[in-house]
């Protein structure tokens, strides 16, 4: 099941039209489930589809191509909040498991060093939380350590893990999940944002907006200056985004992640009734 589901995530990158994904992008997701273009150099979100899921508040990528997701749950909903991959061309989701360590967690970071997910769980009304690293092929979580409160979360290109307070821009151990360093934001954040990184090293992240179309910002890191780009069109704002790089190191990552995992679960060739070989993958 966990090699199905790997090898259908891989191979929806593949087969992703230009039409879907013409990059360097943002990807967005919203509260109620649709995925969106975004378009870093003006803010614009485009091609709405369907995830299927309640509350998209997370979205994470690994180098290997695999866009992963994570449904918000609560106390109405008390699983912990789930992780899918999301075939980004038709936004369709495809449930990988659950953390099931705590209700209401948000965010998602891929983690290249370790090649798992980190999301957080915000303690309501206490004012922190809890570091959680994800296997991103089971679902699986495990508590890391207590951070502060936190509104968004992001990797960057360096492997530096940054969360976003309501006044703060700040560094977290990813090991311990203490602040390592912190810098005031120009403006105050509220909710959940959605919070990315390119492989720059530029910033992004889209604020929760009160009526109206919601704002795409570029954050200065060293500063904590927020500086429009220009409206989403979404309205209520983006509560996830990460960065998608050009669409042909996407597709040489995937092809090369692939390949080998095909290889480590046994590929072998066995001649059918007519004689024929076909490629068949074991399970053992």
């Amino acid at each position: 099941m966990r090699a199905t589901r790997i090898i259908v995530a891989a191979l929806s990158v593949l087969t992703l039209p230009a039409a879907a994904i013409s990059s360097p992008i943002l990807l967005g997701g919203t509260n109620n489930g649709v995925l969106y273009n975004v378009d870093p150099t003006t803010g614009e979100a485009t091609n709405p589809r369907e995830t299927g899921l309640r509350d998209l508040l997370g979205l994470g990528l690994s180098p290997q191509g695999t866009l992963f997701a994570l449904q918000y749950e609560d106390e109405f909903y008390p699983s912990g909040g789930s992780i899918y991959a999301i075939d980004a061309r038709a936004g369709t989701a495809t449930l990988i498991g659950s953390p099931r360590l705590a209700r209401g967690m948000r965010g998602l970071a891929w983690d290249g060093e370790t090649s798992s997910l980190l999301s957080y769980f915000p303690y309501l009304g206490a004012g922190a939380g809890d570091l959680i690293r994800i296997d991103p092929g089971t679902g699986v979580g495990t508590t890391v350590g207590p951070v502060g409160w936190l509104t968004g979360l992001a990797m960057d290109h360096e492997g530096t893990l940054w969360g976003l307070t309501q006044s703060e821009l700040v560094v977290i151990d990813k090991t311990s999940g203490q602040t390592v360093g912190s810098t005031p934001l120009s403006d105050p954040l509220w909710g959940v944002v959605g919070f990315a990184f390119d492989e720059s090293g530029r910033a992004f992240l889209s604020p929760p907006s009160v009526g109206g179309s919601s704002v795409l910002y570029a954050l200065d890191t060293s500063s904590g200056m927020l500086t429009a780009i220009g409206p989403t069109g979404v309205e209520h704002g983006l509560t996830s985004l990460v960065y998608v790089p050009e669409p042909s190191a996407l597709l040489l990552g995937a092809l090369g992640v692939l390949l080998p995992f095909i290889r480590s679960v046994g590929v072998g060739r066995r001649g059918d009734e007519r004689g024929a070989n076909r490629v068949c993958v074991r399970a053992g």
